[in-house]
């Protein structure tokens, strides 16, 4: 935009959303000692930088009509891509965990590997939920192991109870049949067990109103969650096809844990007793 009357639309929120940091870059060493370095021109800009978008532009320029001189524009713009290199890359954030048939080319990694792993990590708690349980026995012995190895290690499981279709018995002798079953078939004998709060809404006499806890997930120490399409099941574990992700995103993995907390403290979950 040359000298004329200038457009009073209004800047974008991040002018640098849309430019790549190599583009951000060859401004900075323009404005440092190249061609912009004796004044910020819409000329200039697009010499060094021709796919840049207009709006990033005209913001340099409008920076410049300010009274930002080209060094202190260059020394924005240096900053700029340095933020961004320090930024954690998604692919430190995020890990892709498929299991299933192999294919060439995609790497797989077996759900109980992944479960076993950051259960044997853990060191002060863990979080579990899961829609449903089977052969469980094998399934908890390496949490079972870990709970006896941290006395004090705090393991708490949001389970799924549900009410069978036409089923009208209390709910106090649902919750009391599946801990029985839970202890005979599924925990390991003779060791601490982990605290079981179950979804209330699953119990619910009137169909319409009935729900399903149906999350997966395995969070620890408040740090790694790992969400999954995978049940505490050994088919779900050993040779279901399932997809899930590892968040190591402490902030998100908070967040999760506070969510869970408040569904106890406002009724939606109970302590299985």
């Amino acid at each position: 935009m040359s000298g004329g009357r200038r457009s009073s639309k209004a800047m974008p929120t991040d002018p640098f959303a849309d430019i790549s940091s190599s583009n951000v870059a060859a401004w900075a060493g323009s404005l440092r000692s190249g061609g912009l370095s004796g004044g910020v021109t819409v000329a200039g800009l697009r010499a060094a930088a021709p796919l840049a978008p207009a709006s990033t532009t005209a913001y340099l320029v409008s920076l410049s009509d300010q009274g930002w001189a080209p060094k202190q524009i260059a020394f924005l713009l240096e900053q700029i891509v340095l933020a961004r290199e320090s930024r954690p890359r998604a692919s430190h954030l995020l890990d892709l965990v498929l299991s299933g048939p192999e294919v060439e080319g995609v790497p797989t990694r077996r759900t109980g590997a992944v479960y076993r792993e950051l259960v044997e990590q853990a060191e002060s708690e863990i979080i579990l939920a899961s829609y449903a349980i089977h052969n469980g026995s094998d399934i908890f012995a390496p949490l079972a192991a870990r709970m006896e190895a941290l006395p004090d290690l705090k393991v708490t499981a949001y389970l799924d109870i549900p009410r069978k279709y036409g089923d009208k018995t209390y709910d106090s002798q649902i919750v009391s049949g599946y801990l029985h079953e839970f202890r005979q078939k599924h925990w390991p004998s003779g060791t601490r067990e982990p605290e079981l709060l179950y979804f209330k809404s699953a119990l619910e006499r009137e169909w319409r109103s009935r729900a399903s806890m149906h999350a997966k997930v395995v969070l620890t120490d408040r740090k790694v969650a790992f969400i999954s399409s995978a049940n505490l099941t050994s088919a779900a574990q050993q040779k279901n096809l399932e997809a899930g992700i590892i968040v190591h995103c402490e902030a998100t993995c908070r967040r999760l844990c506070d969510y869970f907390a408040k569904l106890e403290e406002n009724g939606t979950f109970s302590v299985a007793i």
